[in-house]
């Protein structure tokens, strides 16, 4: 759908970010006030985004939830809507820590209120990020990795916080010292009792 440009296909995927909150309010709102006309066209919105970024199973949930909504089938939304926003709750997260998405600053106490509520992080995330920092790290790109590491700092990893648990390979991002980040990751990594 891009013509296999890179930077453009980057620009899209940054958009769908960007957009995410606001189209994803739009969509619970209109579930919720059982608006099914307008519901249907709003999925038809994101089937359309997903597919062009290449998110083709968030895309196909969301084309059987938008003729559902056509044909009035309220009983296949009402079990199919929770799986459809975890998608594409699912594929926001993996877009923010492979594009680096900036947060929007917060006061200190949003901030605080967030980590009292961090998420546990989806293991694909996850896994996707710590390819991520490898790649940052042998190519010594600490702007990626400083990225990856604020992503992963809004969730928690079995109870712990991901921001505690890679606070020691961010300090080494900080002096560009990649061996030994990548080191520290890699005994992370090898503590599978957390990990």
């Amino acid at each position: 759908y891009c013509c296999g440009e890179e930077d453009f296909y980057l620009e899209m995927l940054e958009m769908f970010c960007s957009q995410y909150e606001e189209k994803r309010e739009e969509i619970v709102s209109l579930y919720e006030s059982e608006n099914w006309k307008d519901y249907a066209i709003k999925v038809h919105a994101l089937k359309s985004a997903s597919r062009t970024i290449g998110a083709d199973g968030l895309s196909d949930c969301a084309a059987k939830l938008e003729q559902a909504g056509k044909n009035g089938d309220v009983k296949y939304i009402e079990e199919n809507h929770p799986i459809l926003m975890g998608l594409y709750e699912e594929c926001q997260a993996l877009i923010a820590v492979c594009t680096g998405a900036k947060l929007e600053e917060e006061s200190p106490s949003e901030s605080e209120a967030k980590d009292n509520m961090a998420q546990e992080i989806p293991e694909e995330v996850w896994q996707q990020a710590m390819e991520g920092l490898a790649t940052a790290f042998d190519t010594f790109e600490s702007d990626a990795a400083e990225s990856i590491i604020k992503e992963l700092s809004e969730y928690t990893r079995h109870g712990h916080s991901c921001k505690e648990l890679l606070e020691k390979i961010s300090r080494c991002v900080e002096d560009f010292d990649f061996d030994a980040a990548g080191e520290e990751l890699h005994r992370l990594l090898g503590e599978g009792e957390i990990l």
